[in-house]
């Protein structure tokens, strides 16, 4: 079997050459004009000397030459053949005209080789995505063809059965829109919804490991429990002592819906170590602070961010609320040591008086 293997890649590739042979001709001067686009100073100047000298043999073999090394081979033949009519008994030039034909019918040849390996590697794939879920063929069919609802619906039956509903779904909805008269695909979507449900109802009532993948497999960018499956994560995360991907999942559930008191305490109690000092755990921590309506402390918070990151989402409008809060809040008490520095000494008693002999002789002394 695998003796005939090398002779059938060959065939193949003879019919992709025979089959693209009859556009050549009608491609031929596009090609050759888009070749020449970036002609080099050798073949301009070939090119200016045989338009001195039309019927000359020397410059037409040097233009041929020169178009031939920079891998113009069809513009190459069509120099040589517009001199057919002066020079077709000269040896030299038949020779060279064959061998500009031979360079062409080799690109050719070699381009069918590439277009059949291509074709054979789509088919590969395109087998792989449909009968064996196999995601990474089913995304590089996608990279050629990324509207065929077919690829896309066998797309969304792998990721059914690698448990990603949620992605499953979206695919499945994308192929809908293609092509809304398969009738499968509603079937498909509801199939998928179904699992992501049952994901979404182990996220919220598991524990460990198994439930935060849970929460990952059920999770869909703008549904409506997005902000509950991230919070869950935070939760779940935190439990588990994975304080750093705690904090990505409550900054995540921020995002979706500011404001919420947990999340708040959540991200305040994460970021109180200051490990995390980027501009995104900054701007997180401010809006948290300023959520339990601590202005001064998330004005702080959201300035850092601000000079780390200036182009951060919405940072200006809650520095602005963060601020104004300030305002409102009564002045920080000062500590014992702050105030005993302030206090001014006390004025120092007058010196005792001394008894002296100077005194008069009717005193005592």
């Amino acid at each position: 079997m695998t003796a005939v293997r090398p002779f059938c890649g060959f065939a193949l590739a003879a019919i992709l050459f025979v089959a693209s042979a009859a556009d050549s001709a009608a491609a031929d001067a596009p090609a050759e004009a888009a070749c020449l686009q970036g002609s080099s100073p050798s073949v301009s100047a070939a090119r200016v000397a045989l338009d001195r000298e039309p019927a000359a043999l020397e410059p037409r073999l040097a233009l041929s030459a020169a178009l031939r090394d920079q891998g113009c081979y069809a513009a190459s033949v069509h120099v040589l053949e517009e001199g057919e009519e002066w020079h077709s008994r000269n040896e030299e030039f038949q020779a060279r005209l064959r061998t500009a034909r031979s360079n062409v019918n080799e690109q050719q040849y070699i381009e069918g080789l590439g277009r059949a390996e291509e074709s054979a590697k789509a088919q590969r794939n395109l087998l792989r995505c449909a009968q064996l879920a196999d995601l990474a063929a089913c995304d590089e069919v996608l990279k050629g063809r990324p509207d065929d609802p077919q690829i896309l619906a066998a797309k969304g039956d792998a990721l059914l059965k690698a448990g990603r509903p949620a992605e499953a779904a979206t695919a499945y909805r994308r192929a809908s829109v293609i092509e809304p008269a398969n009738g499968t695909l509603a079937g498909r979507i509801a199939a998928a919804e179904q699992q992501r449900a049952g994901l979404a109802t182990q996220c919220n009532s598991g524990s460990g490991a198994a439930a935060v993948q849970a929460c990952d497999s059920a999770l869909v960018r703008g549904a409506p429990d997005e902000f509950s499956i991230q919070r869950r994560k935070g939760l779940l995360l935190q439990g588990m002592g994975e304080s750093s991907r705690a904090l990505e999942a409550y900054i995540a559930a921020d995002s979706v819906k500011s404001g919420d008191k947990s999340v708040a305490l959540a991200i305040v109690s994460l970021t109180d170590d200051g490990k995390r000092s980027d501009a995104i755990a900054l701007a997180a921590r401010g809006s948290a602070l300023l959520a339990l309506g601590r202005g001064r402390d998330a004005s702080a918070a959201l300035r850092q961010a601000r000079a780390l990151s200036p182009g951060l989402p919405d940072l200006g409008r809650k520095l602005a609320a963060a601020e104004r809060l300030a305002r409102t809040e009564p002045q920080p008490a000062a500590s014992p040591a702050a105030v005993a520095a302030n206090v001014p000494a006390a004025a120092a008693p007058p010196p005792a008086r001394r008894y002296s002999n100077d005194a008069p002789t009717t005193r005592s002394h």
